[in-house]
């Protein structure tokens, strides 16, 4: 998923291996903490929604 953040473009990888095992990358925008792509990750499992999982960076 390509996604504008902030003033550059960044990259979701999102890797589902199943329901259950869903991980995330991102890439550019300067957010290459590990930390927000597992936040990521957990808000996709809970939400099966990338918009919603996006909205995470927002907060």
């Amino acid at each position: 998923v390509t996604f504008q953040h902030a003033d550059s473009l960044a990259v979701l990888l999102v890797n589902i291996t199943s329901s259950h095992q869903i991980s995330c990358k991102l890439f550019g925008a300067g957010m290459e903490d590990p930390a927000v792509a597992e936040n990521l990750s957990a808000a996709l499992k809970r939400s099966m929604s990338v918009p919603l999982a996006l909205r995470t960076l927002a907060s």
